[in-house]
């Protein structure tokens, strides 16, 4: 169930149009003006406590339309990186959307929104959804990447923001790749110690490059981020906040995000 309302939330089709809009409207053809082989990659958070740290990679592998031409299918591949039970997974699903009203505007558009200029200048317009509960959610749409992120503001709390995209020869953001200790070609230069760790945590990437790292318990929950600057040689004091227990350290590097289980324990 998870996985079909992540897919409905990429590819969600839209029907009409408001004319009050002070630049012209991306048309639905334009939202999902996308080609064979493009790559987008989300970041997930949640309320609830199985779903707080997920990232979510679509790849589309084949593209089509109806013999009139106003429907178009898109065929992707879906992989989705959570966190369960203190570990983290991966899951993929294959499947086809089918997009109409190709050559409508979404509808209702947000005529005051201010539209950020980044994504490389391409034009963002946004639109709200109501659901069965008359909870108003809002997506921002993006010229030949779909939606860019979805946010509700209800009290399952859900945001999906897109962080990459890859077009052909257009890229814009950082990839985020996950990387186990026991599958990277440095591992032997890896070093985290001491485990278990009572007050400081020593962290040696050797070749890898570092730009922050995060803690979290094993319900999901982030309790400890420390952002700094490049860096292969890291030392981190712990903070008396953080008790006894075990933890998932994940270190962002220049080749992907690092996981490690680390157990801290004071006398």
């Amino acid at each position: 169930m998870m996985k079909r309302y992540l897919f409905f939330i990429f590819i969600i089709s839209l029907i009409a149009y408001q004319p009050s809009f002070s630049q012209t409207p991306l048309k639905t053809s334009e939202i999902f003006d996308v080609e064979i082989g493009d790559f987008f990659q989300y970041k997930i958070e949640s309320s609830a406590q199985t779903d707080t740290f997920n990232y979510r990679n679509i790849e589309i592998l084949d593209k089509w339309y109806n013999s009139a031409g106003d429907t178009l299918y898109l065929k992707s591949l879906t992989v989705t990186f959570y966190f369960f039970n203190g570990e983290f997974h991966s899951s993929s699903l294959i499947q086809t959307a089918t997009i109409t009203s190709l050559d409508k505007p979404p509808t209702p558009v947000d005529t005051s929104f201010s539209r950020p200029n980044l994504y490389n200048g391409r034009q963002i317009d946004r639109s709200y959804v109501t659901n069965s509960n008359t909870e108003k959610t809002w997506q921002d749409l993006i010229k030949g990447c779909g939606v860019l992120n979805y946010d509700s503001s209800s009290q399952n709390f859900y945001k999906d923001s897109l962080i990459y995209f890859k077009k052909g020869l257009e890229e814009w953001g950082n990839l985020k790749e996950y990387l186990g200790v026991e599958n990277l070609e440095f591992e032997s230069r890896i070093n985290i110690f001491p485990n278990p760790a009572s007050s400081n945590l020593t962290i040696r990437l050797g070749q890898l490059v570092a730009t922050n790292i995060e803690l979290y318990n094993l319900e999901g929950k982030e309790i400890y981020f420390l952002d700094f600057s490049e860096s292969s040689n890291i030392e981190i004091s712990i903070p008396q906040s953080i008790q006894n227990g075990i933890y998932i350290l994940l270190v962002s590097t220049d080749k992907g995000i690092l996981n490690k289980r680390i157990i801290i324990k004071r006398e």
